[in-house]
């Protein structure tokens, strides 16, 4: 037995017991020729196990070394620990199995002499958001986009009815927007020369917007914390013969989630603009501005979300979410193959919305570059 699959079944005994064999690992997330999103934090592998004979499924990762906040192993290990409570909480998320360690040795524990931490979390099914996102940008949107996009904003409209009053947790939060290394600062060091200045002056808005969050703490509400289309699983619909069934369109629309993320507690707006800000990606990608299919379904969402949440004021706390969300899908080292063209709208986009009171969906592209 390889020395890698050997080691690993030594750890899942440990978690199962002595009945756990015929363990084989595969790499999952290799970026693909095409795909538009070349960077990610984890390195993921698909697990297959058996335990009293019976097949399992689960997916190991760790999180690369990366000036994101994640340059240290501490950095990282406090990530993969909070992440093993937090995704068990969260409705629809895969659930994490385990946090263990890395030894000097190479082997795997489950935490006292670590040196660098996994966690092992179920296998959830179904396929990326993101190919649809694709598959739109190619053949156009259908019926079940549309009741997609409803099933999504109407599930972030419930769990965000969940409030906390710890104002302390939301001056966190606000501050980490600002200053964290995956957020607003950390994204602009991961800029190439030539874009200080552009930065700069994202960063002074961000610092005026901190002071001005800083009055909202009744806002503090369930996030999931990085809702964007690589951490939604739809489940293919079956086969409806001769029309499409209430279960099928039931199931043509659940999802499960991974990689909940930076706190159970946050800003709505985080999550909304996570998950709207693709639309905007992949319509400058495709038209270079909102427009058609992508422009319907962005609409569709603010038009579900606002009716389920009433929460209006959003609008005039969504914009440094929004910017933060714009320097991940304008950024070369996230998304290389953009057009110089493409990058200056999606930056523009950055500049633009910090500028604005409130911010309008109807209005998307005066904001773009």
């Amino acid at each position: 037995m390889a020395t890698r699959e050997k080691t690993l079944t030594d750890y899942l005994r440990s978690l199962y017991g002595p009945t756990v064999q015929g363990v084989r690992v595969s790499e999952l997330g290799r970026p693909t020729p095409g795909q538009i999103k070349r960077f990610g934090y984890g390195r993921p592998y698909q697990v297959e196990f058996q335990v009293h004979g019976r097949p399992r499924r689960a997916v190991l990762a760790s999180i690369v070394e990366s000036p994101f906040g994640h340059e240290t192993p501490w950095d990282r290990a406090g990530i993969l620990l909070w992440q093993h409570h937090a995704f068990n909480t969260l409705p629809g998320h895969a659930r994490s199995l385990d946090v263990g360690f890395f030894t000097p040795r190479g082997e795997m524990r489950s935490a006292g002499e670590a040196e660098e931490f996994f966690q092992l979390m179920e296998m959830a099914p179904g396929d990326t958001y993101a190919k649809d996102l694709e598959r739109i940008r190619a053949t156009g949107a259908t019926p079940l986009d549309q009741r997609r996009v409803d099933s999504m904003a109407s599930y972030l409209a419930g769990i965000h009815r969940r409030k906390s009053r710890k104002a302390i947790l939301w001056h966190r939060r606000v501050r980490d927007l600002v200053g964290h290394g995956e957020m607003i600062l950390g994204m602009g060091d991961s800029y190439p020369p030539g874009w200080e200045r552009r930065l700069a002056g994202v960063e002074k808005q961000a610092v005026e917007w901190r002071w001005k969050l800083k009055q909202y703490p009744h806002r503090l509400s369930w996030v999931h914390g990085d809702f964007h289309p690589w951490n939604i699983l739809f489940t293919l619909p079956p086969s409806a013969g001769g029309g499409e069934s209430r279960r099928s369109r039931d199931q043509g629309v659940k999802f499960h989630l991974l990689d909940r993320s930076r706190g159970e507690w946050g800003e709505p707006g985080d999550d909304v603009s996570s998950i709207t800000i693709n639309y905007i990606l992949f319509s400058v990608l495709k038209h270079g501005k909102l427009a058609g299919d992508y422009q319907r379904l962005f609409e569709r969402f603010y038009q579900v979300y606002l009716k389920k949440s009433g929460d209006r004021e959003m609008l005039d706390v969504i914009q440094p979410w929004y910017a933060f969300r714009g320097l991940v899908v304008a950024s070369p080292v996230w998304y290389p193959n953009h057009t110089k063209r493409q990058r200056e709208a999606l930056f523009g986009f950055v500049e633009n919305v910090m500028d604005v009171k409130r911010f309008d969906p109807k209005r998307v592209n005066r904001y773009l570059g």
